[in-house]
């Protein structure tokens, strides 16, 4: 009977309040302390306790809204010496919470928005707006609000930088904090619930070069094969100065402008060897390049080439074909009646030109060289020997030197000499010295040999 009277003064009393606020069941007054307000049960049931003098231990705060539906009543109860227990009943009065604030179910408290401090905080939103690749280049808008860190932001709707990234162009949108708590929400966003922030790109200037290849295999038809992939990319992000227009997004190219280029080689390799010591090698090189540049969508070229050379059993190259497909490939040119009349007029006065076309050139051999070399070597061998014979017998004429056998006598004799006024004989005795001297006819050979490849070499 005592809780059903509180119910029926809880809500008389709730009817007139405009703030929320909370108040116990007073015993001196035998009802509802109105002048006690405090701001959570917590507060209320500290004041209740604190009018007793002999309470003793500490206190219990109980909320008993599970079993009165409807209402936000909590049950204070603590012991108060000689022996006995005081229970009194706090309940919420009032319409709502004050401005600025929100009531927090947990902690049953009219609290400040924690969000109030971003009110006018500045932060960037990333948003990709434009595809360039898509026809007509429709443009997305950028959400009107986000949410960061648990609290909104709003767009301002100001001027932006974007940055571009193959053909995706993202602006830099500029927001401004509400001080509104918010919960983050990729489908269905409500006024509470908006999509994530998401931090603008800033891409820096890129270079990159790559080669890898792997190692030769051998097939089982005897082939060996090879694959090799190269990459080259370039980009420059540059500049986009882009606003509000009417009705519409409009996007300018500043300095730097974007541009960017990127290539991938992929080269497969096939040797086979013929069992004549011939050998065929086949090369297939397949070639993607992707240029974007300022505002243009970007472009793609791809082509695949195809070489055979073949080598000769001696080694010699042997018949080239070449072929290429796609739209990279360097077109052929169309022969024209004017220019083919040209050609012929200069076919027959002789003056060669260049081809259009790879062909198997003329087989070279060495026999003109051979045949010069020949003659070179026949004159040397008899020059050489002329002069062997001609020094042999100067030799042989003046020491009786042979030099096929090492034989022969030296002179010994003895030479007068005057110097002054004085004459002194002089030995010229070389036959003490004919065991050095047989080493003679070496050098004199060698020399000979030297002058023979000057010969040969002149």
């Amino acid at each position: 009977m005592r809780i059903l009277l509180f119910l029926l003064a809880l809500l008389s009393s709730a009817s007139q309040a405009a703030d929320y606020y909370w108040a116990y069941h007073s015993r001196t007054q035998q009802g509802i302390c109105i002048t006690c307000q405090y701001p959570s049960p917590e507060a209320a049931c500290a004041a209740y306790y604190a009018g007793y003098p002999n309470a003793t231990g500490g206190r219990t705060l109980t909320r008993l809204s599970d079993q009165f539906r409807g209402t936000n009543l909590y049950s204070c109860v603590f012991d108060v010496l000689p022996s006995s227990r005081v229970t009194t009943y706090i309940g919420r009065y009032g319409d709502a919470c004050q401005p600025g604030q929100t009531y927090n179910e947990e902690t049953a408290k009219c609290e400040s928005d924690p969000c109030l401090p971003t009110v006018g905080q500045v932060i960037f939103h990333g948003h990709t707006f434009r595809n360039l690749g898509a026809d007509g280049n429709p443009d997305t808008d950028p959400p009107i609000a986000i949410c960061s860190n648990a609290c909104q932001y709003t767009h301002t709707f100001e001027a932006f930088g974007s940055k571009r990234k193959g053909d995706e162009i993202e602006g830099s949108f500029k927001y401004k904090g509400n001080g509104v708590s918010c919960t983050v929400s990729t489908n269905n966003p409500s006024n509470f619930d908006q999509p994530p922030t998401k931090p603008p790109m800033s891409p820096q200037q890129e270079y990159f070069s790559d080669k890898s290849c792997d190692n030769w295999v051998t097939n089982a038809d005897g082939t060996s094969s090879r694959r090799c992939v190269s990459t080259n990319k370039y980009r420059e992000p540059g500049k986009l100065n882009c606003q509000y227009g009417a009705g519409a997004m409009v996007c300018n190219v500043a300095t730097p402008s974007p541009n960017g280029k990127e290539t991938t080689v992929t080269e497969t390799t096939d040797v086979t060897l013929n069992p004549d010591g011939s050998k065929n090698t086949t090369t297939n090189t397949s070639t993607t390049t992707t240029t974007c540049k300022g505002l243009s969508k970007c472009s793609t070229t791809t082509k695949n080439e195809t070489k055979n050379e073949g080598t000769n059993p001696d080694g010699s190259p042997g018949d080239t074909e070449t072929e290429c497909t796609g739209d990279g490939c360097v077109p052929e040119e169309e022969d024209g009646d004017d220019k083919g009349e040209e050609e012929e007029e200069q076919e027959e006065e002789g003056i060669p030109g260049p081809s259009r076309s790879l062909a198997k050139g003329e087989q070279g051999n060495f026999n003109d060289a051979n045949s010069q070399w020949d003659q070179k070597i026949e004159t040397a061998e008899t020059t050489l020997q002329q002069k062997v014979d001609q020094y042999a017998n100067t030799f042989s004429g003046v020491f009786d030197l042979n030099l096929g056998s090492g034989g022969g006598s030296l002179p010994c004799e003895q030479v007068p000499v005057t110097i002054g006024t004085t004459t002194q004989n002089l030995d010229m005795c070389l036959e003490r010295f004919s065991e050095p001297l047989s080493y003679l006819r070496f050098a004199i050979l060698l020399a000979a040999t030297a002058l023979a490849a000057l010969i040969i070499l002149g």
